[in-house]
């Protein structure tokens, strides 16, 4: 018996596991790219909400309390 030796990937671990595990990582990887520009598009919204006129806010009815409780936040909330 040939214990170890696999061939024509008869062990379960030739291309097809390897095709699963690059399908995984590439899932993940996009995963963390839409998750980065989330953070990307958050942090540049607050920008411009922190930099926004005081008669701006009023237009779209948001206050001075709701802007720093917004502009306060961490990009990941």
């Amino acid at each position: 018996m040939n214990q170890g030796f696999c061939i024509n990937n008869s062990c379960g671990y030739g291309n097809g596991s390897r095709r699963a595990g690059s399908a995984l990582a590439g899932r993940r990887w996009k995963a963390l790219v839409a998750r980065v520009r989330l953070w990307r598009q958050r942090a540049q919204t607050r920008r411009y909400l922190r930099e926004m006129p005081s008669h701006l806010l009023k237009d779209v009815g948001i206050d001075e309390s709701q802007r720093q409780r917004e502009v306060d936040k961490p990009f990941w909330r």
